[in-house]
């Protein structure tokens, strides 16, 4: 605060700001349920469209009887089974089972 002289007010070198707060109108938030069922519905046709080279990648490891570890999976689906473990050594005549088979 400045002071000029004896009969002068003292001054304030820094203005006050209104603050005004940005209101939004109310259709926003109905289309906003729908913009998020939108994204659902899309994550989910991104899983199916993905789930088929999953297993393909799984049965492609077992054919060529690469080394597993936990640090690198077999395939996505590998991660959520209870036990994470290498797909199964089956037979010559039983069919390989992928582990999103094995996980449903």
């Amino acid at each position: 605060l400045e002071s000029l002289g004896q009969d002068s007010v003292a001054v304030s070198p820094f203005k006050r700001r209104r603050i005004s707060v940005k209101r939004e109108p109310l259709e926003f938030e109905s289309s906003s349920s729908a913009a998020f069922s939108s994204a659902i519905s899309t994550a989910v046709d991104d899983f199916n469209m993905k789930v088929p080279g999953w297993i393909q990648e799984c049965i492609d490891f077992q054919k060529s009887n690469k080394t597993w570890s936990p640090a690198k999976p077999c395939c996505p689906a590998n991660c959520f089974l209870s036990e994470s473990t290498a797909p199964p050594k089956l037979e010559d005549s039983q069919p390989m089972l992928s582990c999103f088979d094995r996980l449903s």
